[in-house]
């Protein structure tokens, strides 16, 4: 057991069902760790509704896009369909498809010539706007799984969230390299 006072981060790694037990445990015994995750949808408000509020206000995690921003247009936009389309909540994981798919169409849509020379060619000098995210930089591309791409969002947004369970942005509304 840690000296009284020694701060305890849990981090934990793998889906949501790794951090059920633990979040069940932690609401049954009143633990008040920080609890930290690798996986997007893992810290959910849902999973975290009744747990101790020391514990939920002492989560961190990180989300590459801004979908938690209720100022946002882009946050505005996908929360409306995914009330249409989705039967669940919104995520962290779910936005990120949803931005991929959203600047990739911007990045498309202006093209005349649809082949696929035209579209890797745009792919690799892509600039400007990532929906929910920060700007396309073609200076530096992600490694997703060992392939080099030119349009994901590049950077993280640290989230926590308030005794409500609200998303708080913890870095201040920056955005960190991601990649």
């Amino acid at each position: 057991m840690p000296p009284p006072s020694a701060e305890v981060i849990i981090l934990m790694l793998g889906g949501a069902g790794y951090c059920e037990p633990l979040i069940q445990a932690a609401k049954q015994t009143g633990l008040t760790a920080r609890l930290g995750a690798t996986s997007q949808g893992c810290l959910t408000p849902a999973a975290l509704q009744g747990a101790p509020k020391s514990l939920v206000k002492g989560v961190i995690q990180t989300s590459d896009t801004s979908f938690f921003d209720t100022a946002s247009p882009d946050a505005e936009t996908f929360h409306r369909v995914m009330k249409q389309y989705s039967a669940g909540a919104a995520n962290s994981a779910s936005a990120s498809v949803f931005s991929q798919m959203m600047t990739l169409e911007e990045i498309i849509d202006p093209l005349t010539d649809i082949s696929g020379a035209t579209v890797l060619a745009v792919m690799k000098t892509a600039h400007g706007h990532v929906f929910m995210g920060s700007q396309l930089d073609p200076t530096k591309p992600a490694a997703i799984g060992g392939v080099t791409t030119h349009v994901t969002n590049t950077g993280s947004r640290i989230l926590g969230y308030d005794a409500d369970l609200n998303y708080v942005d913890l870095n201040h509304n920056q955005w960190i390299s991601g990649f």
